[in-house]
């Protein structure tokens, strides 16, 4: 996996350098990904999983910095500036930080269980497994 990681970020990077050539801000978008590949890279070797933690917060950290890299634009701006609630939910840290702002109820992600069904097959009830996602 360490192989993988590095063959692709060492490709994006040889893309970025033609990319980005002309663009204002290069230095900061190359320090971007270079936060990226080293959370990437902790995120991969990490031996336990207080570095995992690390890794994996570090690799949205450096995602939502390069989606905002062009913070000028209002197309491209619009994403950081309020993320959504998939996205915030991600991550035990970043559910800490929206957890008062969230509108969601828990019954719309959690729907409640409905009585068991009256119809029978081979004298037990017949029921689908309860879904977590979608509501029937």
């Amino acid at each position: 996996m360490l192989g993988v990681v590095t063959c692709v970020g060492f490709l994006i990077h040889v893309y970025s350098v033609g990319y980005m050539a002309h663009e204002e801000g290069y230095w900061r978008f190359f320090a971007y990904l270079n936060l990226f590949m080293f959370f990437m890279l902790v995120l991969v070797l990490s031996a336990n999983f207080l570095l995992l933690f690390v890794g994996w917060e570090g690799v949205g950290l450096a995602s939502y910095l390069l989606i905002g890299f062009y913070f000028k634009k209002d197309s491209a701006a619009t994403p950081v500036k309020k993320p959504s609630s998939s996205t915030a939910s991600a991550t035990p840290a970043s559910s800490l930080r929206c957890s008062s702002s969230s509108r969601t109820s828990a019954h719309s992600i959690f729907p409640p269980s409905s009585p068991p069904s009256s119809n029978t097959l081979s004298g037990r009830a017949a029921s689908s497994p309860p879904s977590l996602f979608f509501s029937s």
